[in-house]
């Protein structure tokens, strides 16, 4: 874990405009957190939703069951 005391002596004796420069980049990295995990978040709730959304289709409709009798094969190219 870093120092609060130190950082706090680091940051005092950068210049104003430097002082900017790092809030600016630490309000960056907070945002980039925190929209990668909301982001993250909502784009796993719309796949579960969907995919459960289409189960029925997927276990019944003959168009999207039709190679299951495959699934024990083997494949070759």
């Amino acid at each position: 874990m870093i120092n609060e005391t130190v950082v706090l002596a680091k940051l005092r004796n950068l210049s104003e405009k430097q002082q900017k420069k790092l809030l600016d980049s630490l309000e960056f990295l907070e945002y980039k957190s925190l929209t990668s995990r909301t982001g993250q978040t909502i784009l796993q709730a719309t796949l579960a939703v969907a995919a459960q959304a289409l189960l029925a289709d997927y276990e019944s409709d003959e168009e999207l069951t039709v190679f299951t009798a495959l699934d024990g094969e083997a494949f070759h190219v």
